[in-house]
Parts: structure tokens; sequence; C-alpha cells
């Protein structure tokens, strides 16, 4: 796996230029105010903490039955991204829904791709088109490169850098590098693969199993994992735990903990938490759950639904805001304003 690092460290995001006055996949800095906008009219109003927040559905053109248990959508600011399942071809391919004044305004087919995460700087896109091949997408055309041992990227939407793992945080270190068109700059490990290996293997009540790189920004970066406590007897949870970007740990989430006694326990599923500028977000069938970052302290539920019926948000993602986007019912898309 060392080796696969040191591999990686000297290829990846090499780059969507041609070196002949192409586009170049740099992950350079974008503006502030780099997400898509949403539609024009809110569909419903939420009730979060004191205040009101606005659910916004994005309409067009006909979306396609987006995948969402094992991978996400990501955006940039003149586009939605997903993937697809084609039963036919049995394969998954990337879906690219462009925007217009807050509405889709057409669907393109990007080629196949493996069902698992996909990630934006704001202005690119990062996904896997078979074992150890990354693409980096510019909005126009793909560079492939070679990623042995590399399962998952998280890039900072609207900065230079990406942390990346292996398909679990306990296969491969979580490395931390800027983006170039030469690659990861000065590529460290900032969390050693050995700390969850450890969790893993425990047979007491530290065990964790499942660590996964959930996602990063500029404030650092997100792991979840499966605590089963070494038991069959205890619930288990699926905690969240925060990260500096020197990888210091900060706080540790969980759904249903540091709740006030009026707060309802919420079922909860592996991976279904998100994290935006100001928030820890968990979610499931019918609502969200906000934590502060920062300080830890629950901030909130949101009942998540619309005309009566319960929505059930799935490939959820964030740009460098308060935004969170995700899926209903595979072929309607969702945004709210935290």
């Amino acid at each position: 796996m060392a080796a696969a690092v040191a591999i990686f460290t000297g290829a990846v995001f090499t780059g969507c230029g041609s070196g002949d006055g192409g586009v170049i996949c740099t992950g350079n800095e974008v503006s502030a105010d780099n997400g898509p906008a949403a539609p024009k009219e809110a569909v419903a109003w939420l009730k979060f903490a004191d205040r009101e927040v606005p659910l916004y559905e994005y309409t067009g053109a006909v979306i396609p039955a987006l995948e969402g248990k094992n991978t996400n959508l990501a955006v940039t600011k003149d586009a939605i991204y997903g993937i697809r399942s084609d039963a036919e071809e049995k394969n998954y391919r990337l879906q690219k829904l462009t925007l217009k004044d807050g509405a889709i305004a057409s669907v393109e087919d990007l080629g196949i791709v493996l069902n698992e995460p996909i990630s934006s700087d704001g202005k690119n896109i990062y996904y896997l088109t078979r074992e150890d091949e990354l693409a980096c997408y510019n909005g126009k055309a793909a560079t492939l490169t070679p990623t042995p041992g590399i399962g998952v990227v998280r890039a900072i939407y609207g900065g230079k850098n990406a942390y990346t793992s292996g398909s679990f945080v306990s296969d491969a270190d979580v490395m931390f590098g800027a983006t170039s068109k030469d690659g990861i700059k000065d590529a460290k490990t900032v969390l050693s693969k050995d700390v969850f290996d450890k969790l893993a293997r425990a047979k007491d009540a530290t065990h964790e199993a499942n660590a996964f790189l959930i996602g990063a920004d500029a404030d650092g970066f997100y792991v979840s994992s499966l605590a089963t406590y070494g038991s069959t007897d205890k619930e288990w949870t699926k905690p969240l735990h925060t990260y500096a970007p020197d990888g210091k740990i900060l706080h540790t989430f969980e759904c249903n903990e540091n709740i006030p006694s009026s707060a309802q326990k919420r079922t909860t599923w592996e991976r279904s938490v998100v994290v935006t500028k100001d928030y820890v977000v968990f979610y499931s069938d019918g609502y969200l759950r906000a934590f502060n970052k920062k300080t830890g302290a629950y901030v909130g539920d949101i009942e998540l639904g619309r005309d009566s019926r319960k929505l059930s948000p799935t490939g959820v993602t964030t740009d460098d805001e308060n935004h969170i986007y995700f899926i209903d019912d595979n072929s309607h898309i969702y945004r709210i304003d935290l």
C-alpha cells in the first residue's frame, strides 16, 4: 500500500490539458458564490430551529433515474452531476445536468463509471472510471490518471486541495495535497490507516468498522464509521468524526446523542451524514438533524417533506455554503438552504 500511495503522489490530477492550449484541470480557486443557482421559487418552507428555510426542486429536462446509495451528487456553478444505472448494459454512467437560471436545461451522458463517490472542487469533477483509474472532468473533457490503492477522492469545493483514502480509511492513509496539472504537490499522510485498522480489529467496546472518508472542506475532513461496541446486544451507532487539516480529531457526532430530551430518537443509516459550512447534518427518511460543526451543539431537526409527502434523501452533497442537494425517489433533485 505504501508503494501505491507513492505512485499516487506523483500521478494523480495530472490535468485536463493537452499541452497545446487545451483546457486544464487545475483545481484553481473559484469565487465565493460558486454554487449552482437555486430554482426561482421554493416548493416549501420548512421549520429549522427558530426560523424557516426554503426547499427547492430542480425541474426542466427529464432527470434520469439516479443512484444515491454508494455514490452522491456533485455540483459546480453550472451543473449537477450524478450516476445512473444502465440495467441493459449492466454498468453505471455519469450524467451531467446542465443548469440555466436554476432549471435543468439539458442532460448529457459522460460515459461509464464505477458506482462510487464523485467529488467537485467547484470547477472540476473527480470520479472513478474503473478500479485504480481516476477521471478529472473540467466541464468539457476528462483526463484519466492511474491511482493504485486510491478508492475515494474528496476535493475541497472552491479550493486547490484534496483528501484521498482507500475504499475504507483502514485500507490506505488519508492523504492531503494540492491539486495541479502536475499532480499532487507535497502530498502527505494526515491520518494513518492504522488508526481505524486497529479499531476494526478491536474485540471490545472500542470496535468501529467501515470507516469511510465521507467528505472534506477548508476546515478539514470527515470520517463516518459503524460503532458496534463489541456487542450484538447494544444498539450500534454511526458516528461522524471531524478532523482538522493536520489530522487532529476535533469532535465525534452521533445522531441520537447530546440532544434535548424533547428531541425524537431517529433511525440512522451508515454514511447518512453530510458536513456543510456550519453544520454536521444527519439524514434519513423524512428528516434532517443538524449540529453545530465547531461546537458540537445540537441545532435542530427539519421534518423533510412537501405536499404531505415525506422525502427520503440519498446521494446527498453540498457546496462550500449551507446548501444541501439530494435525490428523492431516484428522479427528483432537491436543494435545501440552511
